[in-house]
């Protein structure tokens, strides 16, 4: 179990808990190669949304992504309200 544990750390200091906005185009580029119903389904995304953030996969991912989607909406709203 401790090997374990240890094993999770250390994959836990290579990839932070949240990764800085990167365009849909740099997701495009890894699955270059792929299916090509995976980069038409990212094409869609890209219609939709600017950019894209990795999330370390540590079973807290979603949570963690939620969060901080959620308070980057209220940040947002909160300026622009302010600005009124």
């Amino acid at each position: 179990m401790q090997q374990q544990f240890s094993i999770q750390d250390d994959e836990a200091k290579k990839f932070p808990f949240v990764g800085d906005k990167e365009p849909l185009s740099s997701l495009a580029a890894e699955y270059q190669s792929g299916s090509p119903i995976l980069l038409e389904k990212i094409k869609v995304l890209d219609q939709q949304y600017a950019a894209i953030r990795r999330t370390q996969g540590d079973g807290n991912c979603f949570f963690r992504g939620f969060m901080l989607s959620y308070l980057e909406h209220v940040s947002v709203s909160c300026c622009s309200f302010c600005a009124l």
